[in-house]
């Protein structure tokens, strides 16, 4: 369960996360259990200096680095977690598309679409020359999240034929999101947030 021990005057756990903080990030550490981020930021209300320690448990990826902080927020929905919400679905196909340059720029608006810059457009597909692959007219295209492998295949279905089969992944419907900045982020089962005078 998320938890927040902070002093008794500064604002409740969601008030905190959308704050516009002025701090930083001042390390990132890891072990096996846990991942625990540093921050120093001003207090919201007394312009005191603070000091803010989350600590993150069941992480499954993490992307934090130290740097200036200026928000923080927790999400249940966001790109990041289709790989861990959705069921798993191969991306196969079995003809040569008449331009495969074409379908790689399908391919690549389809996944921004639905995953913006969150994952690297090379993040589910074979890591075989793309061009060469769809040349060769056979093979496993990509594997991922249903609703990014269904987009794909949308994407592309009247270039070439495209079809899903289904993986047997485990779906973690407990994690989350911590965003910092809306560029570094933690998946993480649960975190646990001290504040305390710096």
């Amino acid at each position: 369960m998320n938890e927040l021990t902070l002093l008794a005057d500064l604002p409740p756990l969601i008030d905190w996360f959308n704050h516009a903080l002025d701090g930083r990030i001042t390390t990132v550490r890891r072990n096996e259990l846990t991942l625990v981020i540093s921050i120093e930021c001003e207090h919201p209300i007394k312009h005191d200096w603070l000091h803010c320690s989350i600590e993150c448990s069941g992480v499954a990826e993490a992307q934090v680095t130290p740097d200036a902080l200026e928000e923080i927020s927790a999400v249940t929905e966001h790109p990041l977690l289709l790989s861990y919400h959705e069921p798993q679905f191969f991306l196969h196909f079995n003809t040569a598309p008449s331009s495969a340059e074409a379908v790689i720029g399908r391919l690549y608006l389809a996944h921004h679409a639905i995953l913006a810059d969150w994952r690297s457009f090379e993040h589910f597909f074979n890591p075989m020359n793309l061009q060469k692959l769809l040349q060769g007219g056979v093979g496993m295209l990509a594997n991922g999240p249903e609703s990014v492998m269904v987009g794909y295949r949308d994407a592309v279905a009247d270039h070439m034929n495209v079809y899903l089969n289904s993986c047997s992944n485990p779906i973690a419907k407990s994690l989350q999101v911590l965003l910092f900045n809306d560029a570094d982020y933690v998946v993480c089962q649960n975190y646990r947030v001290t504040v305390s005078l710096a």
